[in-house]
């Protein structure tokens, strides 16, 4: 059996800013940018700005007993690299399938515009993230992060 070296996800070129809480259709959630860069000879030549959604029951665990006297307002805590490119090649991997046979997967009728554009905006991922990792690290993070 062959194996796959690992991954340092820490050290790939991607930046995690908070940008707030929002609103989707019914969903409350914090809204992070993620931006990918893409280096070339020191410079940048490219960079990929993404955003990254995630349940408001994502917040960092106090340091210490909260206290009568100690509250404050829970802080959103920032995804991982591990979070965000587990979310995102589970979502360019509709690269690998049509239309139909990726609305049968994941319960979309085909017979939707909504899911037609839910659909393209999965295949842009995939172009993107190809672009910024290359198809090799995302196959090797495919594997590495299919339990997360």
């Amino acid at each position: 059996m062959e194996t796959v070296q690992k991954i340092d996800t820490a050290a790939l070129p991607i930046k995690v800013e908070f940008v707030g809480c929002t609103k989707r259709e019914d969903w409350e959630c914090f809204e992070w940018r993620v931006t990918f860069t893409k280096h070339e000879n020191g410079r940048v030549i490219a960079q990929w700005n993404v955003p990254y959604y995630c349940g408001l029951a994502h917040i960092e665990k106090p340091k210490y007993p909260k206290t009568h006297f100690m509250y404050r307002e829970p802080k959103p805590a920032k995804p991982t690299n591990e979070d965000i490119l587990h979310s995102l090649i589970l979502d360019a991997s509709a690269a690998d399938e049509n239309f139909s046979d990726w609305c049968a997967n994941y319960g979309y009728s085909d017979d939707s515009m909504k899911a037609f554009s839910t659909y393209k905006a999965c295949l842009e991922t995939a172009t993107h993230l190809r672009k910024y990792l290359g198809r090799d690290v995302i196959a090797a993070l495919a594997v590495q992060l299919q339990d997360h």
